[in-house]
């Protein structure tokens, strides 16, 4: 047994061992709410643009928009390039406003997926639809970043300045879900509302402080860095975790996109061109059933409007093939292959091209 002065000798190196490990415990704390303050400030001084920074400007309507007449050789790597046309679209060329003789032009509309995120300019799906029928242009204005309703807005007021064919609305799931906001990675952008039967849109003209103070906006960026904000966002997400199994799939949003599609089909009824609303797959669909696509594919059969849903497709190839986050060189390809092919296999497009020789 032990005698009493051991049983106090053995209490006090217990009370020295909790000291000592309360002591450790709130030193690693102090370390990581110091680091976590180093790691914002210098997030804040630190420039981390966004590839799409280097060829995008403020605009005033959409938020931001391609620069005219850029060339950046190696944006996505070596002799990878981006360039664009007087216009702001993805080009080597510009586009008169009709269209020339012999060709049948179609307009690529959606965001980076179809700007072509990752590949050069001669590599983009929408690029590519041409190297399959000498008898196609295309117009590339796909933007990074861009929702459902940016696309809309670009479209209406600068693609319609072009005459043509065939518009290719493209866009993957996460476009509504951006819709449904007036920011994007913290740089702001038009939004639409419903009043009534009405689209409205919200947040016009732009504000353009994102632009004007860089600072302001790393600051908005990277104060979530600091952990209690990153365990508070946990602990509300897990909370909601029952109530939302599917983001940006709610009512309004659902609306909203309905509305857009029908403005699209009537603009393109009274222009007498075609418009096909394209579903572009991401590797999410791989593992996961989207409810946009049944949705929009049970609507449009209502509406009348064509549409085309290329993750039947994608699936049966390996991801990693396919993907490089965005869509690799032989994503763009086997996209556009694929894509050729459904629309030459619509009567409405193939009559369309067997009147140019």
């Amino acid at each position: 047994m032990l005698t009493l002065k051991e049983h106090l000798n053995l209490g006090k190196l217990a009370k020295a061992a909790i000291f000592y490990l309360v002591l450790i415990m709130l030193f690693f704390i102090v370390v990581e709410g110091l680091s976590s303050v180093t790691m914002f400030i210098i997030g804040i001084f630190t420039r981390h643009e966004a590839r799409e920074a280097k060829h995008a400007q403020y605009d005033e309507l959409l938020g931001w928009v391609n620069k005219p007449n850029v060339y950046i050789k190696d944006l996505y790597g070596p002799n990878v390039y981006l360039r664009t046309n007087s216009q702001g679209f993805r080009s080597n060329t510009d586009f008169t406003a009709n269209i020339p003789q012999g060709k049948i032009r179609i307009i690529c509309t959606g965001d980076s997926f179809t700007l072509g995120y990752g590949v050069d300019n001669d590599n983009a799906w929408c690029q590519l639809l041409s190297a399959n029928d000498e008898r196609l242009e295309t117009v590339n204005m796909g933007q990074g970043g861009y929702g459902i309703d940016q696309a809309y807005l670009w479209y209406m007021r600068d693609g319609r300045k072009l005459e043509h064919d065939i518009h290719i609305f493209a866009f993957i799931d996460d476009d509504f879900r951006r819709a449904t906001s007036s920011k994007f990675w913290n740089y702001q952008k038009p939004v639409f509302k419903l009043k009534g039967d009405t689209l409205i849109i919200d947040n016009v003209p732009v504000p353009r402080y994102q632009f004007e103070t860089p600072v302001l906006t790393r600051i908005a960026t990277n104060w979530r860095n600091f952990q209690m904000f990153q365990l508070l966002g946990r602990m509300r997400e897990r909370s909601k975790v029952q109530l939302i199994p599917y983001k940006g799939f709610d009512e309004p949003i659902r609306n909203i996109a309905l509305k857009i599609f029908e403005a699209l089909h009537q603009a393109h009824k009274e222009k007498g061109s075609t418009l096909v609303v394209l579903y572009l797959p991401t590797d999410y669909d791989y593992s996961h059933e989207v409810p946009w696509r049944k949705f929009l594919s049970d609507e449009f059969k209502k509406r009348d409007i064509i549409f085309i849903d290329m993750t039947p497709e994608f699936v049966k190839q390996p991801m990693n093939l396919m993907f490089k986050v965005h869509y690799s060189e032989y994503g763009n390809k086997y996209l556009a292959d694929a894509l050729y092919k459904k629309l030459t296999a619509i009567p409405e497009i193939r009559n369309k091209l067997s009147k140019v020789r």
